[in-house]
């Protein structure tokens, strides 16, 4: 493991798709040599992909577990494994767009935005970093903190942008310079305009059922997601047909963001069915503005504003406005 050995993976993971192999991936920290922090940083970017590869038994001195480091690092890592299961409906709903379509999970900022002329040319921003599907932008660092604490050259094609982080907003095209990057942050923006399926937080797939959807909304212009479910263990999705498609659309102004007209979010009813599938669900609709909006109504009816995130959790219904989380 080598920090030239996290840059040169992601073109070819990127480029990979252009000849439609959807799951790519590497060794985390390669088999032999690496250290912590390239360690922390290669398993960052790969979190955001469809597969993820942990070496235990070819490299014993380290073995190569997210653990083996010790603190602060086996806590970084966890907080990606974690993100990663959060986000499990997302990229398999990206998985399964790959089957049907050949569309990869994983798309070279070229194959996302082909009319961008910035993105025909070899470049840090055309090469140096990718797409996680149609929604997150995601540019790993692969330097040593101690090298440089900012990331340089993050290109943002045309468009509103928001970082995943801390929802400062951008305004593309542009190309982002000392972007803030220690160890423990991943570079990631969000493309405006996208809905986000993920379930709470799992420590291994089916521990909980999937009776929550939490869908973080970038509200901007009219768009819209289907989130793909199945029994996530048979081949039944494939050979028989057994799987549901839930189409969430969401309306909006193009600057909804920035607090300009209504948002309106519809959820529509599971289509298909299949053994295991949940019969009743609620919906955490997270939706990122800049401001507190004036009302909200569920199924045309005033909803109730609750007075903190606590009680709203525990509400059958109602909203919240959390001012320092964007």
């Amino acid at each position: 493991g080598s920090f030239d050995y996290i840059r040169w993976q992601v073109p070819s993971f990127a480029g990979a798709g252009f000849s439609a192999q959807a799951h790519v991936s590497g060794d985390i920290d390669g088999i032999y040599g690496g250290s912590p922090e390239t360690y922390v940083r290669d398993m960052q970017f790969k979190c955001m992909m469809t597969v993820l590869m942990v070496m235990s038994g070819w490299a014993p001195n380290p073995d190569k577990q997210p653990w083996t480091w010790g603190e602060p690092y086996a806590s970084i890592n966890r907080q990606y494994l974690e993100l990663k299961a959060r986000l499990f409906p997302y990229h398999y709903t990206l998985s399964r767009t790959a089957f049907d379509t050949g569309m990869p999970p994983i798309r070279a900022m070229a194959l996302e935005f082909p009319e961008d002329p910035v993105l025909r040319t070899n470049s840090t921003g055309s090469a140096e970093q990718f797409m996680s599907g149609p929604a997150l932008l995601v540019a790993p660092v692969y330097h040593s903190v101690s090298d440089s604490p900012v990331r340089n050259d993050i290109y943002l094609p045309t468009g509103t942008w928001v970082d995943f982080w801390n929802g400062t907003v951008y305004q593309g095209p542009t190309s982002l310079q000392n972007y803030d990057a220690p160890l423990e942050k991943l570079p990631m923006l969000v493309r405006a305009g996208s809905i986000i399926p993920s379930y709470p937080v799992m420590q291994y797939p089916g521990e909980k059922p999937a009776a929550e959807l939490v869908l973080d909304v970038y509200p901007s212009g009219n768009t819209g997601f289907r989130v793909y479910e199945d029994d996530g263990v048979t081949r039944k999705a494939v050979e028989g047909k057994e799987y549901s498609w839930t189409q969430v659309t969401v309306t909006a102004e193009k600057n909804a963001m920035g607090g300009q007209g209504d948002v309106e979010v519809l959820v529509g009813a599971a289509e298909g069915s299949f053994a295991g599938m949940v019969t009743s669900r609620s919906y955490n609709l997270q939706v990122h503005l800049a401001h507190s909006p004036c009302n909200v109504t569920v199924g045309g009816k005033p909803a109730a504003q609750r007075r903190s995130r606590a009680e709203l959790d525990f509400a059958q219904e109602g909203w919240y406005h959390d001012k320092a989380d964007r």
